[in-house]
Order: structure tokens, then sequence, then C-alpha cells
């Protein structure tokens, strides 16, 4: 007759298959890790840590569904477990479930209201639910009592530049670059507030921003491009393609760059290696996902393929147009 297996038993086989899968969680075997926290929970089913791997493994497969009951139940266990309470908020986030998102928030701002990596969460709340103003009233409330630090403004450039509010956030950067003799000399925000004064239409005052950005740094391709995009404003082409040069020189294979410079030399008809960058180019759009940035790459490459008389590549081209159009309309409108 068999015996039955002890509490103890069970507890020790949990916590082996426990630290398996906490082996296979750091290696990045999600599937591993999965099926060893799995059996964890099975043998002991109040196993707290388990429970809260267990969801980090779905987590990092995207099983947001799956992730969320793991969290939920880790938090009946405990419901003031840090990790849990805070995982289930990147679920959350996500999975662009924003009122269980923001609901989580709370919780955890009840418990944690001190915790370093709450207002940037917040900030991801208010950028994908598309709350920008009532995510600005929030930060301006948040900074009345907080410091103020570079990477949360910078985060918060996003809110003002979605809310159309470019005067508030040329106003935040310029208090950034007053806290101190380190933030004057960064780049980053003068790049920043140049880029905040062109959104606004005062692209002379952009000018004088990203010339002191490039004074301070010179090999940077982002201040480079965003010096050309205000020259083609400016109307001044010849200093415009000078600069993408700039750009180009800097980061050789960055597709938004060349894109960019094709563009314009095309309209300016300037002799250049077409098929190289059409060469670039084509390779770039293959590993693009969003609709409006392969349709600006194969715009460029049907321009290129036209210039140099490659009639089967415009007809290449053109067919990967309308399949793009064809996937976009698909995602807009699905069957039902």
């Amino acid at each position: 007759m068999n015996s039955p297996i002890k509490e103890t038993d069970l507890e020790e086989q949990a916590q082996q298959n426990y630290m398996l899968g906490c082996s296979y969680l750091e290696e990045g075997n999600f599937d591993k890790a999965g099926y060893y926290f799995s059996q964890a929970v099975e043998q002991q089913p109040k196993y707290l840590h388990a429970w809260n791997n267990l969801g980090v493994a779905y987590y990092n497969n995207k099983n947001y569904e799956a992730a969320e009951f793991c969290f939920k139940k880790a938090l009946e266990i405990n419901p003031q477990q840090k990790s849990a309470l805070i995982n289930i908020c990147y679920v959350y986030k996500d999975w662009e479930k924003w009122e269980r998102f923001f609901e989580a928030l709370k919780r955890y701002f009840h418990l944690f209201p001190s915790d370093s990596e709450l207002p940037y969460l917040y900030l991801s709340y208010f950028i994908g639910s598309g709350e920008f103003t009532a995510g600005i009233q929030f930060f301006e409330e948040y900074f009345a009592t907080n410091s103020i630090t570079k990477d949360l403004v910078f985060g918060l450039m996003d809110l003002y530049e979605k809310a159309g509010q470019y005067k508030q956030g040329i106003e935040k950067l310029k208090n950034l670059l007053q806290l101190n003799l380190e933030n004057q000399n960064d780049a980053e925000i003068w790049n920043n507030l140049g880029y905040f004064y062109e959104l606004s239409g005062d692209f002379l005052e952009a000018k004088k921003q990203y010339q002191q950005a490039l004074k301070l740094n010179e090999k940077d391709p982002l201040i480079w491009t965003n010096t050309a995009n205000m020259y083609v404003e400016l109307n001044d082409l010849e200093k415009s393609l000078e600069a993408y040069k700039n750009a180009l020189n800097l980061a050789p294979k960055d597709p938004v760059i060349i894109n960019n410079f094709c563009d314009l030399a095309l309209k300016m008809d300037i002799s250049e290696n077409w098929e190289k960058f059409a060469e670039v180019l084509e390779k770039s759009s293959e590993n693009m996902h969003d609709y409006a940035d392969k349709l600006a790459i194969y715009d460029t490459l049907l321009k290129i393929y036209i210039k140099i008389g490659n009639s089967q590549k415009v007809e290449k081209i053109q067919r990967k147009i309308k399949k793009n159009d064809s996937e976009n309309n698909s995602k807009i409108n699905p069957e039902k």
C-alpha cells in the first residue's frame, strides 16, 4: 500500500521546482521557468513567490491574461506584496488595459507613495490612455512637492507635445536648464528645447538652441537631424542637406536619416549613389511594422527607382504599397 506524500516532501519538491524556475528565469527561458513555477504552486498553492515569478514568466511571454491571474493569486496570499503590486501595473500597461492600470497604480501609490518608479508609471498611463491634459495637471502638482529630474521632464515632453502645449514644454525645459551648471552643459536638453521651439513655429529660436546643442555635442546624429529639419522649414535647403550629411556620417545605416536625406536630395535633383541608399532602405523596411513609417520609406524608394529607371523595382514597391495599405485597412476595419 502506497504511503501518502508528506507535507514536508511537497514543500521540498516545491522549493526545488521554484529554484529551477528561478534559474531558467535568469537565463530568459520563460517557457521552462513557467513550467517549474507552475509545478511549485501546484505542490504549494500558497507559495507567494512562485505565483509572482510564474506571473513574470507569463508576462515576458506576453501572455498578459495568465500573468494577471498569477499576480492576483499572489495578492490573495499577501495584498501588500510589493513585487506583485507593481508587476500587475506593468501587465496592465503593456496590455493597454488603462482603467485597470490606473486602479492598480492607485493601490500601489497608497502603499508605496515614495517609490521612484511611480511617476514614470503614471506618465505611461497618461500617455497611453490619451489623458494628456490630466497628466500635465497631475505632474504640475507632483513637481510642487518633488524635485525636477531630467528623465522625468523628458518623459513629460511627450505629454506636452501630444496636448499641443508647446510653450509650457519650453518653460519646463528652461527651468531644467536653470537648475544647475551640469544641465546648462547638457546638449540633449538644448536639443529638446530647439525641438519645442520648432513645434511652436519659432524656427529662428529653434536654430539658436540647436546651435548651442551642437557646440556641446557635434557627434549626436539626432541633433543634426533636427537641425536639418529646421533648415527645411526655413527653406534653406543647402544647409539642410549639409546637416543631413553630417547626420549620415554619424549614423550611416539609420533608415529615418537616409529616408529624409534621399527625399531632400531628390527634390534638389542632386546626384547620389541611389542604389546604395535604396538597398539600405529596402532592408530597413522589412523590419518596420508601423504603417506610416513603411509608407514614407516606400514613397522614397518609388521616387529613387523612377529616377534611376528601374521599372521592375518600381512595380515591386507599388505592390508593397498596396499590400501595406491592405494590411492597414484590415486593422482599422476588421471583418466581423
